[in-house]
């Protein structure tokens, strides 16, 4: 389906205008394309844009500061001259700017490119992202005939998209899809990309839509933050104007997907039923006491001294609510358990050395594989009372098992090999938390 443009010219349709530096300068050297003097023009634009539905419905609706690029070809089909429409909402004209005389007589070819979600940088280049959307027509044609100019083209998708349906709030990340980038009107190329593409599920449940096309080996790959799933998809249903969404698969219902499970880097794999963290929570190295925490405080905040204290909370690991871990690392880190500290213990080499040159004691814990992670040691604080920083001879971690309903497990260290996991604490004492990713 073709549409019509009229593009009427009021007052002088040629009008001579005042050159911009810029522009002329990003012409310079580009074959065939003319660097003459600016031409402007108020046009009457009539037509709209194909749309992704099935049935390739047409719209007339444009809004305030659209703009439609244009290349004309001489009649000689090799010399281009550039234009540049706006749209005005109040009077419903557009205003058109391009440099170079346009040939009159019988129809003649031009392209036409409209975008949405881009950033023009400057009358000849738009900057693009996955979200950015392209109208092209590649095949219009244009007349001037009595100082008028008519455009006859149909602005049609030129990518696929796709969004996705998962949780709100979560992330995904797309990899196997390509995607434009940038557009230079002067030398009509879309530049592409295939980075991975991340993206935020929304209130409605979606991503944004994302405007692509498969990528050489058909295969999508979606990441969320311990997954990658991946799938080989019909080239098909990526073509041009294809519209569509795809549920983020799951352990429990993978839709066809492959999925591989992967661990984050700070995840050290000392061959126990959990990966333990290679720092604190709150740590900015292996080193550092991090964030002191009551037991159930998911935050770090709490200053009370009470004895009664949480004394209703049973059962932390792995709840938002109680575990700063958890809180504050995404779900699957959580703070050990009582049980998981006594493995560490008793399938672990514990090495106990204070570092003179940074002024730490600690642990080093190796296991049978050769993996290892550092334990700083650190005392506890209570109330208010601000933790000093200052690496002590005696060290504490919160286990997430509760003794009572006022106490709970904790790592006892001291020097020359002294730990234990089997000494209790009131629930409102501040330790440090070294997390355990739990798969």
């Amino acid at each position: 389906m073709s549409q019509l443009f009229g593009l009427v010219a009021v007052g002088t349709a040629l009008m001579a205008g005042v050159s911009c530096s810029n522009d002329t300068e990003e012409l310079m050297g580009q074959p065939g394309v003319t660097e003459e003097t600016e031409h402007t023009a108020v046009m009457h634009l009539t037509g709209g844009l194909q749309s992704y539905t099935p049935k390739r419905e047409t719209s007339a609706e444009w809004n305030e500061g659209d703009v439609i690029y244009l290349r004309f070809y001489q009649a000689d089909e090799k010399t281009v001259v550039c234009g540049k429409a706006v749209y005005n909402a109040s009077s419903s004209l557009w205003n058109i700017s391009y440099y170079g005389n346009l040939s009159t007589g019988s129809t003649l070819k031009c392209e036409a490119f409209y975008f949405v979600n881009a950033t023009a940088t400057d009358n000849y280049h738009v900057t693009m992202t996955p979200m950015s959307c392209a109208y092209v027509d590649e095949a219009a044609t244009y007349i001037v005939d009595d100082s008028e100019l008519f455009v006859s083209a149909v602005l049609a998708p030129k990518t696929a998209r796709m969004h996705i349906k998962g949780e709100k709030d979560k992330t995904v990340t797309v990899s196997g899809v390509v995607y434009n980038t940038s557009f230079s009107l002067t030398d009509n190329v879309f530049t592409t990309s295939t980075e991975e593409v991340s993206t935020q599920f929304e209130a409605d449940g979606y991503t944004p839509y994302i405007y692509c096309s498969l990528g050489e080996t058909n295969v999508i790959t979606l990441d969320d933050l311990y997954y990658k799933y991946t799938k080989t998809f019909d080239p098909a249903k990526f073509a041009a104007g294809e519209s569509g969404y795809m549920v983020m698969p799951s352990q429990v219902e993978n839709k066809g997907w492959t999925s591989v499970y992967y661990y984050p880097e700070e995840a050290v794999d000392l061959g126990l039923s959990v990966r333990w963290a290679s720092m604190n929570v709150g740590a900015s190295d292996q080193y550092d006491d991090g964030i002191y925490t009551s037991w159930g405080d998911a935050y770090g905040t709490n200053t009370s001294t009470s004895s009664s204290y949480n004394k209703d909370v049973h059962e932390i690991a792995g709840n938002p609510a109680y575990d700063i871990s958890t809180n504050l690392w995404n779900e699957r880190w959580q703070i050990p358990t009582r049980e998981q500290w006594e493995e560490l213990v008793e399938k672990c080499i514990w090495t106990y050395a204070y570092d003179s040159e940074r002024q730490i004691y600690g642990y080093t814990i190796k296991s049978e594989n050769g993996n290892s992670i550092y334990l700083p040691m650190y005392r506890y604080v209570t109330g208010t009372n601000v933790p000093t920083g200052e690496s002590t001879s005696n060290g504490y971690y919160w286990s997430a098992t509760e003794s009572s309903g006022t106490s709970a497990y904790y790592l006892s260290l001291g020097t020359g090999n002294s730990f234990s996991a089997n000494l209790t604490q009131s629930k409102y004492y501040r330790m440090p938390v070294r997390p355990v990713l739990v798969k």
